[in-house]
């Protein structure tokens, strides 16, 4: 744990400060040990959440891209401007994008196990349960347009359906 938070720290500390807060994006350069290095523009509706010994980046909610590093194989991350941290994904805690959707959602930060998933509309009804492998796609397309729950495990999160 003690590596993660100095490499979390180096990572903060690449922060500018300086940005205007009328920045509506960060570009966010991954370095990897290899000497690679790939730059992800994420917006203010994207995330950077943190699994076990995964960074996984979301550019933008309305996105399905997901860009999956393993914390060993990176040597730093770096910002070009910080307006603001508008949400901090916590360990419990998953990201469902792209929202709104149309054809398929994702999960982000989701248990590395199988576990049972179950979408509900706005009565509380199930309106889909299947069992779902992290990273894999979830067809939504035959849902009617409206604002869902997705429940997997013990983790909850919002999303519309377009």
């Amino acid at each position: 744990m003690k590596k993660y938070a100095v490499f979390l720290l180096s990572a903060l500390a690449s922060l500018n400060f300086g940005a205007s807060a009328a920045e509506t994006s960060t570009d966010v350069t991954v370095v990897l040990k290899d000497g690679s290095e790939k730059v992800v523009n994420v917006d203010t509706t994207g995330a950077i959440s943190f699994s076990g010994n995964i960074v996984n980046i979301v550019p933008s909610i309305s996105s399905n891209a997901l860009y999956s590093y393993n914390l060993s194989d990176v040597r730093k991350l770096m910002f070009d401007q910080v307006s603001g941290v508008v949400r901090i994904l916590a360990q419990n805690e998953i990201l469902v994008y792209p929202s709104p959707a149309s054809d398929a959602i994702y999960v982000a930060n989701a248990p590395e196990s199988k576990s049972q998933l179950a979408i509900y509309n706005v009565a509380g009804a199930v309106v889909k349960s299947i069992m779902y492998n992290g990273g894999d796609a979830i067809d939504v397309s035959t849902l009617p347009s409206g604002v869902y729950t997705l429940k997997l495990g013990n983790y909850t999160s919002k999303f519309e359906k377009k």
